[in-house]
């Protein structure tokens, strides 16, 4: 690996760490994670109600999705949202089969 893709590769991943902490200071302590952190899931009410997701493997596209029928209170949500808006992140906020449809048809 050359030394400038050694540097945006650690850029990269202390970008998805300040986000995985800002995070679970809202959420709390996230719950799941793939072997490769390509995401990180955080369960509430019966499911995961918030996903981190690294959609391009590289940690270059990251997309929030919020399952609305599964966050565990009002307080969690409104404060992820606004977390969402002030770091202008893509999101999406549906339920997780919606998403995956959604995403299966693009």
């Amino acid at each position: 690996m050359s030394k400038k893709s050694n540097e945006k590769y650690l850029e990269q991943q202390h970008k998805r760490f300040r986000i995985i902490s800002a995070l679970s200071a809202i959420a709390g302590e996230y719950t799941s994670a793939m072997v490769n952190m390509s995401v990180i899931a955080w369960h509430g009410n019966g499911g995961y109600w918030l996903r981190l997701l690294d959609m391009d493997g590289a940690g270059d596209k990251l997309l929030i999705h919020v399952d609305p029928e599964h966050v565990p209170d009002d307080t969690k949500l409104y404060g992820v949202v606004g977390y969402i808006h002030w770091m202008q992140m893509e999101y999406a906020i549906n339920p997780w089969d919606e998403f995956m449809a959604d995403d299966e048809c693009a």
